[in-house]
């Protein structure tokens, strides 16, 4: 059996692989990020909390699954981490010597490089619960993010959600919408940077909370995005990775309300993609949701922000409106799909809701007499939105992915 310990430095990123045992992954400050052991991959937010996490493929039965962990659990999780960095520590020398210790970094360190980096985040481990207050000082909670923004720089320019309505979400109910002034939101840059420190490597776009950024003033935003640049020029900058650039959450009313040359300025200060939540394409569906205004206005504000160079994301939900509306929503969602003018550089996110006690959206539908739909429904729905996404004169065509909104841990 090979008993190689293999080790890796990544952009703001430590890698360990330790052969039939664990893999663990820290960012540059020594903040554990993932555990992989036992078939089991783990993951750790910035707040304290553990999530375990799993995906089963099949040609019959493919399935997603996560849970948080409890407190007892995570606090176990934490006691494992810092056992097998100690033993790797410990053992360290001895590796060395026998060869049994590979940096995979493609920039190789000298062994007292990697010790050093052994110990110091080993240090950090005893620190994890004051890191996550200090993080919680900087950050209101996180509610979602869309799936290919999980290594933003996230940026709280706004707090909560203005419309706060919709039966299906309870993300910001206890939080009062607001616009924040652009001294705070320096100052909490300036905290959020410094918090992340040499971390921020680990980054790789921006994106500008919380739930509908274009409801700021435009010379609000363009001025944010232009700072942003400043400080953050990477994050800006076009890169292969694909996640570059500033996104947000927007409502398609609020889109509708800039003007057509603010939305070009904010284009051109780095600002790449705004995300609409269209639930559906069926205006019955969308009022039963209490979503703000009907399909042909998210039409309208998609087709502006394609007109001022801007990228599109558009969250439609499986399963909305229940069984007795599902007929209605996949026929008015294939519609508005082939409608809207999404191109290779557009997302289309497809959002389960799941049937749960105390979910707002059952709530709401057992309420209205309404029978919530299945596992069996809501994978049809996702079947034929996927084949809706409409291909370009030139191929290229937007990318789909499956929102798993309950999996995010940020």
């Amino acid at each position: 059996m090979n008993r190689t310990v293999m080790a890796a430095v990544s952009p703001g990123t430590y890698s360990f692989v330790l052969p039939g045992t664990a893999t663990l992954e820290f960012d540059a400050v020594g903040r554990p990020t993932a555990l992989h052991e036992g078939g089991l991959f783990f993951a750790r937010g910035h707040d304290g909390r553990w999530m375990e996490k799993h995906w089963r493929t099949g040609a019959s039965s493919p399935s997603r699954g996560h849970r948080l962990l409890s407190v007892s659990e995570k606090s176990a999780r934490e006691r494992r981490v810092r056992d097998l960095l100690g033993r790797l520590l410990d053992e360290f020398p001895s590796r060395m010597r026998k060869g049994l210790f590979r940096d995979l970094s493609g920039r190789p360190s000298s062994p007292e490089d990697w010790r050093r980096r052994l110990a110091k985040i080993l240090a950090f481990q005893s620190r994890l619960d004051a890191d996550a207050a200090r993080y919680a000082r900087i950050y209101h909670p996180i509610g979602v993010l869309p799936p290919d923004q999980y290594l933003a720089w996230i940026v709280q320019a706004t707090e909560g959600c203005h419309w706060n309505r919709c039966v299906f979400c309870d993300l910001y109910r206890d939080r009062p919408a607001r616009i924040r002034s652009r001294p705070e939101i320096r100052r909490h840059m300036e905290a959020s940077e410094a918090y992340f420190g040499p971390a921020m490597d680990r980054r790789t776009s921006v994106f500008i909370g919380d739930a509908d950024a274009f409801a700021a003033p435009p010379e609000t935003l363009v001025g944010l995005c232009r700072e942003i640049g400043r400080r953050q020029p990477r994050l800006v900058r076009p890169s292969d990775d694909g996640a570059w650039g500033i996104h947000s959450f927007a409502e398609a009313r609020s889109v509708l309300r800039w003007p057509a040359d603010r939305l070009r300025a904010l284009a051109r200060a780095g600002f790449r993609r705004a995300t609409i939540g269209v639930e559906s394409g069926d205006d019955g569906v969308r009022t039963w949701l209490k979503k703000p205004g009907g399909a042909q206005d998210v039409r309208r504000a998609v087709v502006k922000l394609k007109a001022a160079g801007l990228s599109v994301g558009a969250v439609f939900l499986l399963g909305a409106g229940g069984r007795e509306g599902a007929r209605a929503h996949t026929d008015g969602t294939v519609k508005l799909l082939s409608e809207l003018p999404l191109d290779g550089n557009d997302m289309v996110f497809l959002s389960p809701l799941i049937d749960r006690h105390g979910d707002p959206h059952r709530r709401a539908l057992l309420e209205s007499g309404r029978t919530p739909a299945g596992a069996e429904e809501r994978a049809a729905q996702e079947t034929e939105f996927r084949r809706a996404v409409p291909a370009r004169p030139d191929g290229r065509r937007p990318r789909s992915a499956y929102y798993d909104v309950e999996g995010f841990l940020y």
